[in-house]
C-alpha cells in the first residue's frame, strides 16, 4: 500500500506542479496582453486628443472667418445704406430743383399773359399733393388756390380736376364725374385770399394714370382762365 500511496503522490505533486506552470503560463500572457492593450488605449487616446486639438482649431479658424465675414456684411451693408440716403437726397433735391423751376416757369407764364390780356388776374394752385388710400386704386388730394396778383375782389367759379392716362394702351382722361367713387365729385371756387381744396377718388380697373390737370375756370371776366398739368406721384399715407 504504502508504493501504491507514493505513486499516488508522486502523480499528484506532478500534477500540482503543471498546474502551477499553467497557471504562471495563462498569467504571463495575461500580463502581457494587458499591456499591449494599454499601449494600443494609449496610442488611441493621443490620436483622438490630436484630433480634437485639430478640430478645436479648425472651428476657432471658421469663427474667425465668420467673424471678419460677418463685420464685411456689415460694413457693405452701412455703406449700402449711406449710398441710398445721398441718392435719396440728391433725388429730393434735384425734385425740389424742378418743382421751384416749373413754378418759376408757370409764374413768368402767367405774367406774360396778364401783361398781354390787359392787366387781368389769374389763379393758380399751389402745393397739390396725391396720398394713396385705403386701397391701390383710391386717392387722396388736397391743393390750395391763390390769386397770382391778389388785386380782384372774391374768386368765383369752377375747378376741373383730370386724370390723364391709358386705359387699354388708348390715350383716356377721366373727370371727378366720371370716376365711379368721387367724393366731392365738383369743385366750386369761391375765396378772396386762398380755398384749401380736398377731396377722394377711386379709379376703374385697367386704368393705367400718368398726370393730373387742374383746370380753372372763373366767373369773373377779370379772371383768366387757367391750366396746370402735375405728373402723377403718389405718396404714401
Amino acid at each position: 500500500m504504502s508504493d501504491t500511496f507514493r505513486r499516488i503522490a508522486r502523480r499528484m505533486l506532478a500534477l500540482g506542479i503543471c498546474a502551477v506552470l499553467l497557471a504562471g503560463t495563462f498569467w504571463a500572457g495575461f500580463e502581457l496582453g494587458q499591456a499591449r492593450v494599454s499601449t494600443t488605449l494609449s496610442a488611441e487616446i493621443a490620436a483622438h486628443v490630436r484630433r480634437s486639438d485639430e478640430c478645436v482649431a479648425e472651428r476657432d479658424a471658421v469663427r474667425d472667418e465668420v467673424a471678419s465675414l460677418y463685420q464685411q456684411r456689415t460694413v457693405l451693408e452701412r455703406t449700402q445704406q449711406i449710398d441710398r440716403e445721398a441718392n435719396r437726397s440728391l433725388a429730393d433735391q434735384l425734385k425740389r430743383a424742378q418743382d421751384e423751376r416749373l413754378s418759376l416757369s408757370k409764374d413768368n407764364s402767367y405774367l406774360k399773359r396778364l401783361v398781354q390780356d390787359g392787366g387781368k388776374g389769374a389763379v393758380r394752385v399751389n402745393d397739390l399733393r396725391l396720398t394713396i388710400g385705403d386701397t391701390p386704386r383710391d386717392y387722396r388730394y388736397a391743393f390750395t388756390i391763390t390769386q397770382l396778383v391778389p388785386t380782384l375782389d372774391a374768386s368765383k367759379g369752377r375747378i376741373e380736376m383730370r386724370i390723364e392716362g391709358q386705359q387699354e394702351g388708348a390715350p383716356a382722361r377721366l373727370s371727378l364725374s366720371d370716376l365711379p367713387v368721387a367724393e366731392p365729385n365738383r369743385l366750386d371756387m369761391d375765396f378772396e385770399h386762398f380755398q384749401s381744396i380736398q377731396g377722394s377718388f377711386a379709379l376703374p380697373e385697367g386704368f393705367d394714370p400718368q398726370g393730373l390737370v387742374v383746370e380753372i375756370k372763373p366767373e369773373n371776366e377779370q379772371l383768366l382762365p387757367t391750366t396746370e398739368s402735375f405728373p402723377w406721384t403718389p405718396e404714401s399715407p
